[in-house]
């Protein structure tokens, strides 16, 4: 399965650990514009300036996954591809991996490599880990490193959301360089709705989440046959998921589940066990009771429901912005006049719905105390920014996305950090351009992508169809500025799990899911959503909330 949130191709929720354990002050000195370390051999000098090059070359190692969509060269596997050689030859640093192993396994295999003590010297991991990391002496201080050696690029990134990359920091010291988000627009969920259907039984597109209910309806009956169970809107048993979830159906309610928001009064509390999560509920219900969602939902995981999808069953599915990479571009391929377009997502008053978003800082790259060159970190970061967004574009097609291999830069060692102010301006850009022809203004990774929407527009190529449906006119994108007009529901929890929240969030998320499961299914009456509430409070929730306060409250 496919999954994620990022903005530029098909995502994949990357949770990269990156640490190098380092000593990290430094202090002017050396000879030949390079800089040494205090107490180390002149011959380990650092090369001055955000690309200075190691001569000779170091090794730093390394530990990752195998990332899930990523396209190799002839010959090249994860150790050595176009970004290894690439990072060896202009900045001398060979790259080493201690291990590599399935994403669905790394975490379980980073928790052992931390117990074990033996880090290397750099990694990416989440909030959590890197704070207990850090208050263990365990981290390099990264903070003159990042002064000295990180590029006006990889600053200026950093610097358009500076909550995320404070959030790197304790004491007012970095540990920790945060992955930033791709933009507001990339955080969120739209409503994907079978297009070809809407102008088959002549309906506009939904203006509140009635007329999502009404064309649900039309879509079962009319498209139901014999042999065929249409059931209008696809829901699959993790209800939080990427596709086919619930969230963007609570969000039209005012509900929001998995996120930490402020009430009335100022204090944070948790979105799901909010009364407006009952009434998404008792939608959700009546749904189910109407044959509106399948009757066997409770046992459908992800990929049942993207089955479903793919194969003609479902009309309506809320879900992430890159849905049209996966999984509608595979129904695509099998009928090019059936598409799944994005749509505003409704809310019960007719305007567009108030969205939530995550933190939108997953993961965050670390170095080891013990690591003997803190900086290279940084100078590796530099790479990545400037052929992500400042190179030229065969750099771009090569090191990226866009060219003969997709998704390259999911081959490069660190993947620190995407600038949203520059997606956000891309991505207009690209809807723009399409919309008008006018392609004088497009940067590089916009004229590439641009191009890579014309590969659907002209020759109805699916190859084009993922990228066309997230930034074209008509693409996710634009859909979802609509609900970003009207605000935005932010998690107010930006940063680490507290440590009551942590020992008791899986016991909490598993009643919570089966509580729900148990209201839509019919198994239980709406009013199990106030004994869930009770039942919360007391295995923990209370406990978590007054923390989360006392952590995340403060002016």
């Amino acid at each position: 399965m496919k999954s994620g949130r990022r903005g530029y191709a098909l995502p994949a929720i990357l949770l990269l650990v990156s640490l190098s354990g380092v000593h990290s002050l430094f202090a002017a000195g050396g000879t030949d514009g390079k800089t040494v370390a205090p107490g180390t051999n002149p011959s380990a000098a650092v090369p001055a300036g955000p690309f200075g090059k190691y001569e000779p070359a170091i090794t730093v190692t390394s530990v990752r996954y195998i990332p899930p969509i990523a396209a190799y060269r002839p010959g090249d596997d994860i150790n050595v591809n176009v970004w290894t050689r690439e990072i060896e030859e202009k900045l001398g640093i060979k790259v080493k991996y201690n291990w590599v192993i399935e994403q669905n396994q790394y975490q379980n295999k980073l928790n052992l490599t931390l117990a074990s003590g033996d880090l290397p010297d750099f990694f990416s991991c989440d909030a959590g880990t890197y704070v207990k990391l850090a208050k263990a002496g365990q981290l390099a201080d990264l903070t003159q490193a990042y002064e000295d050696y990180a590029s006006p690029d990889l600053k200026g990134a950093m610097d358009a959301f500076p909550a995320g990359f404070n959030s790197g920091k304790i004491d007012g010291k970095l540990y920790a360089l945060s992955a930033q988000y791709y933009g507001l627009p990339g955080l969120m969920d739209a409503i994907w709705i079978r297009s070809d259907w809407l102008a088959k039984y002549k309906l506009d597109p939904p203006t509140s989440l009635a007329d999502v209910e009404k064309i649900a309806l039309i879509f079962m009956k009319g498209e139901s046959a014999p042999n065929k169970q249409v059931f209008g809107i696809s829901l699959n048993r993790d209800l939080y998921s990427v596709v086919s979830n619930m969230v963007g159906i609570s969000n039209a309610h005012g509900g929001y589940p998995g996120i930490w928001i402020k009430d009335a009064k100022g204090n944070i509390v948790y979105g799901s066990v909010q009364g407006e999560m009952k009434k998404a509920l008792e939608t959700l219900a009546r749904w189910y009771k109407m044959g509106l969602l399948s009757q066997e939902f409770g046992v459908k995981d992800i990929d049942a429901s993207n089955a479903d999808l793919v194969s003609g069953r479902v009309g309506i599915s809320f879900g992430a912005q890159w849905n049209g990479w996966y999984p509608f571009n595979d129904l695509v391929k099998k009928d090019p006049t059936a598409i799944f377009r994005p749509y505003t997502i409704p809310s019960l008053d007719g305007k567009p719905a108030k969205l939530q978003a995550p933190w939108p800082v997953a993961t965050y790259w670390v170095v080891s105390k013990k690591a003997k060159s803190p900086e290279a970190v940084f100078k590796m970061a530099n790479l990545y920014v400037k052929y992500q967004f400042h190179g030229t574009e065969a750099e771009f097609k090569n090191f990226s996305d866009g060219g003969e291999y997709a998704v390259q830069r999911q081959l490069s060692p660190i993947d620190p950090v995407i600038d949203p102010r520059s997606e956000d301006v891309m991505s207009q850009g690209v809807a723009n351009a399409l919309a008008t022809g006018d392609t004088s203004k497009l940067n590089v990774p916009a004229r590439v992508f641009y191009e890579n929407c014309l590969l659907w527009t002209e020759k109805q190529n699916a190859d084009g169809f993922g990228r066309y449906s997230q930034q074209g006119p008509e693409g996710s994108y634009v859909a979802i500025r609509k609900n970003i007009a009207m605000g935005v529901q932010f998690t107010e929890l930006q940063g680490a799990d507290t440590p009551i929240w942590a020992k008791n969030r899986a016991i909490l998320d598993k009643l919570e899911k089966d509580t729900f499961t148990k209201i839509i299914l019919g198994g239980a009456s709406i009013d199990e959503f106030d004994s869930f509430v009770q039942n919360w409070k007391k295995l923990g929730g209370d406990a978590a909330t007054q923390e989360i306060n006392d952590t995340y409250n403060k002016k």
